[in-house]
């Protein structure tokens, strides 16, 4: 006999309801679960004497570009040529790896505090035999090592010590940042700002003896001038309160002062020649055309190299108010700074610059015009044509910071005058050379050669016409940004040759990459320099998705530098320092305009309604159906 009951009496009071009791609260848990995920805990902490953090390298970089020759020059345009990662696992085998201790035990420590440079010892190894005498001088490490102990040096003295990477302060802002993402239901991006902020700090650091800092690019175990300083910026908003970020980005502007006293033509550079562990014991011929030392690793002319120096010298002095960093030895920088822009503002008359990558050496035909001359883009390529905008641009905001800085510190100095007038005059020529009429408006070119050609077109690396808004480009002839405007309309659209779309992503690439590969760095940077909510919050959800994807494989949470519109598991570069660290700051920057995200999952909801309708039947109605009541079988 059947019969309609309440499902109540059914269940009775005892055993039953408690089971029922137990999968309705396993339902809830389990919708939980899907809605908020599991967070993964952070310890991540090294101190220096500990440090043993492996040093990836990539293919490119086990095939050292000096070994190439004429036959196979069209491949030789970088040494920070991409790795393309095939399924996305982005890794070689760890046994393979060199650890961070066995690169500094190859560094050649010397005396931080002798008195006289001379003192060092010129040759930390010995000159290979057969070495022409017009050659021996690449293997000299004179100038190599900081040689001073001032203030700046005793304060790294003080914290070296008790230094742990990352420092506590990073962990304490990793915690403040995601505790509002996660209270806006962001746990995907808690996850890779966890994993992307100390990334430098956990994985690219070396603090040497001599109070500088060596930091790599990732899987290219170089250190670039410019990524080096966009790798510490996000750190410097909270350095004016911690000593241990002060010693760690004070040295890595020491260390780039010795760099570009060495070779201010130069981009990356190196502490030792076998900078990737391939056994490399001497120059060759490729390198000795190159311009390359035993520790200028690129002579690749990249100009934004050196006003990355200056914005991360300004920036930090502007955040912390710690000028000590002002000394001597970094106005000897700024003049081999702007002896090479004089020569190359001149580059017809004045510069014997070569580079075998460039057309017959030299690059092709310009027009001397008062625009700085550059051989290499920033993404390591050759100009087409040799006045890079996004770079001169960048140029004039730091010779405006120069400025500033010498009018605060050094009043009676020449330099003064030196940058004022050189900044006025590449804005001019800008306003001169640089922009074209585009249906009725006017835009930037990416690259001119001041004989009346232009390259129309974006890179996503930085300095790019994209970036203008944050390279602090801001032209007396254009004061509301009427002309920045409608060139970013044009670079964000199909006119862009290197604008990539689908349905799911769309960004700025290179042709430094594959074919529609779009870069991590321009959807971020296209986010930083955004007023529009709905602009920067659809550049973040592409970012998570893209990483979502591929970290279906590696589980990172990493950026990389780009990948494959149609398939993010397809990529390049698995560690990418510069991407992650502008990630955070875009994360940090643009904080507060981040969305809540609204639950999504279907399965969540299912579950969700399940519980809610075993819910109203527990507490004693009748499931319904039609009109149909539920029918259960009396004992």
């Amino acid at each position: 006999m059947w019969e309609a009951v309440p499902v109540s009496r059914w269940l009775g009071r005892g055993a039953r309801a408690k089971t029922f009791v137990f999968l309705l609260v396993s339902f809830f848990l389990v919708f939980l679960v899907f809605q908020y995920g599991v967070d993964e805990p952070i310890n991540n902490s090294k101190t220096i004497q500990e440090w043993g953090k492996m040093v990836e390298t990539s293919d490119k970089a086990n095939s050292d570009k000096a070994n190439l020759d004429k036959a196979n020059l069209d491949k030789a345009n970088s040494d920070k040529e991409t790795v393309e990662s095939g399924d996305g696992d982005g890794g070689e085998d760890e046994s393979d790896k060199p650890s961070m201790n066995a690169f500094r035990s190859r560094l050649g420590f010397t005396s931080p505090c002798v008195e006289d440079d001379d003192e060092v010892d010129e040759f930390l190894s010995p000159v290979p035999s057969g070495t022409a005498s017009e050659h021996v001088w690449r293997y000299s490490a004179k100038g190599l090592y900081w040689n001073k102990c001032d203030e700046t040096f005793k304060k790294f003295e003080k914290y070296k010590k008790t230094l742990v990477l990352p420092p506590p302060s990073i962990k304490k802002e990793i915690k403040r940042v995601c505790k509002i993402l996660k209270a806006k239901g962001r746990h995907t991006l808690c996850r890779i700002f966890e994993k992307t902020f100390p990334n430098t700090l956990e994985t690219a650091v070396t603090m040497l003896h001599d109070g500088t800092a060596f930091v790599i690019t990732g899987d290219i175990p170089l250190m670039w001038l410019r990524d080096s300083a966009a790798q510490v910026n996000p750190y410097i908003p909270l350095a004016k309160d911690d000593p241990y970020l002060q010693i760690i980005i004070e040295g890595v502007i020491r260390r780039d002062i010795k760099w570009i006293k060495m070779d201010p033509y130069g981009s990356s550079f190196r502490m030792f020649l076998d900078f990737d562990h391939a056994g490399k014991e001497e120059l060759t011929d490729w390198d000795y055309r190159c311009g390359r030392t035993a520790y200028v690793a690129q002579h690749d002319y990249e100009m934004d190299s050196l006003t990355y120096f200056i914005k991360l010298s300004y920036d930090y002095w502007k955040s912390t108010g710690i000028s000590a960093i002002f000394d001597e030895d970094w106005r000897e920088a700024i003049v081999a700074i702007l002896d090479t822009w004089d020569i190359e503002q001149n580059h017809n008359s004045k510069s014997q610059y070569t580079y075998p990558t460039l057309l017959k050496d030299k690059g092709s035909t310009t027009c001397d015009n008062k625009l700085l001359w550059v051989g290499m883009r920033p993404s390591d390529d050759s100009c087409k044509y040799h006045f890079l905008i996004p770079a001169n641009m960048m140029a004039v905001t730091s010779l405006r910071q120069l400025n500033e800085i010498f009018t605060s510190f050094f009043p009676e100095d020449e330099i003064i005058y030196r940058t004022s007038k050189m900044a006025d005059e590449v804005e001019q020529a800008i306003k001169e050379h640089a922009i074209f009429e585009h249906e009725g408006k006017e835009i930037y070119a990416y690259e001119v050669d001041g004989c009346g050609n232009k390259n129309m077109m974006d890179d996503a690396n930085i300095p790019s016409l994209l970036s203008i808004p944050y390279i602090g480009f801001k032209p007396s002839y254009d004061p509301n940004g009427k002309i920045e405007k409608a060139t970013r309309n044009w670079i964000l659209s199909k006119s862009n040759p290197y604008f990539f779309s689908n349905s799911q992503f769309e960004g700025i690439g290179s042709p430094h990459t594959p074919g529609s590969n779009v870069w991590h760095l321009a959807i971020i940077m296209r986010a930083l320099t955004s007023n529009d909510p709905v602009e920067i919050n659809k550049q973040i959800s592409m970012l998570e998705r893209s990483v979502q994807t591929v970290e279906s494989n590696s589980g990172s949470f990493l950026m990389h530098e780009s990948f494959s519109i149609q398939n993010p598991n397809k990529f390049t570069r698995h560690w990418f320092s510069w991407a992650n660290s502008l990630f955070a700051e875009m994360i940090l920057k643009k904080l507060d305009v981040i969305e809540v995200q609204k639950p999504a999952s279907h399965l969540a909801k299912s579950v969700y309604l399940v519980c809610l309708c075993v819910l109203m039947v527990f507490a004693g109605k009748k499931v319904v159906m039609g009109k149909k009541k539920l029918m259960v079988q009396t004992v």
